[in-house]
């Protein structure tokens, strides 16, 4: 087994890691509601992405756009290369478990669980 390189940064788990498109940023959502944003080639961390209450559960990435749902019932749209939440998707009863880009349609679609 072969370790690259080891990024700390989440306080407890790491449940969700997505790439950008250009392969140059790595995102990474943990339990402690933070998305965290890692150059991929030297391991650094370039910023912490804060915004949900609770644990971050899925990432995508599309275009200059990162995706993120959370057990705090919402979901959220951030611009990668600054970090910042553009909008937040609210109303959801449940946690939001995935999220998922649906290409020729523009929209982002998110489940939730009934837990």
């Amino acid at each position: 087994m072969f370790i690259c390189l080891v990024l700390k940064g989440h306080k407890g788990t790491v449940n969700a890691l997505v790439v950008d498109p250009e392969g140059k940023m790595l995102f990474s959502g943990g339990g402690d509601g933070i998305i965290c944003c890692w150059n991929i080639a030297n391991g650094e961390l370039i910023r912490k992405m804060t915004g949900h209450e609770n644990a971050v559960l899925s990432l995508i990435a599309h275009n200059k756009m990162l995706y993120s749902c959370s057990t705090d019932k919402t979901a959220r749209a951030w611009i990668m290369d600054f970090g910042e939440c553009i909008k937040v998707y609210r109303d959801h009863t449940h946690s939001v478990t995935c999220i998922n880009y649906l290409d020729g349609y523009g929209m982002v679609c998110y489940l939730f669980s009934y837990l």
